[in-house]
């Protein structure tokens, strides 16, 4: 993965062409598709496929690192919360998990069950009162858990 990118790239930026800098910062990593900064600093990734969220604030080869939460169904977005959950959605599984307390996530409190296809979060108002979580759902195929 790192010997594909270039340390240099040009890229259009504001309608010129500039040169951009590019660097992997984490590898290793199986189907990542969210990311998310924790207010104490943690830099977590989902592996959607694997059925992990993994901390990888170090950067490097994070394929040895020991998950923070496994067991997973198809996690994807990743939303810490003022009240010190880290909600993670898991698209097969049709649930919102708080996996703040890592570990085997089937023994993990559920925020929410029986969603059909969720995919991403985003919250209006966070920290505030009225504060509202949104959740995405899907029936596309790829929502859907491999056979």
């Amino acid at each position: 993965m790192k010997e594909m990118l270039k340390e240099v790239q040009e890229a259009k930026v504001g309608g010129r062409m500039r040169r951009v800098y590019v660097r992997p910062f984490a590898w290793g990593l199986k189907n990542p598709s969210h990311m998310e900064w924790t207010p104490d600093g943690r830099l977590l990734v989902s592996e959607h496929t694997a059925g992990t969220v993994r901390d990888i604030s170090k950067g490097g080869d994070a394929s040895e690192a020991k998950p923070l939460a496994y067991n997973l169904q198809g996690p994807a977005a990743i939303r810490p919360t003022e009240d010190g959950k880290v909600l993670v959605v898991e698209t097969w599984g049709g649930a919102i998990a708080d996996i703040a307390g890592g570990g085997d996530a089937t023994k993990l409190p559920k925020l929410t069950e029986n969603l059909k296809g969720p995919y991403t979060l985003a919250v209006l108002n966070p920290g505030k009162k009225g504060e509202t979580l949104f959740v995405s759902e899907s029936s596309s195929s790829f929502m859907t858990s491999p056979v």
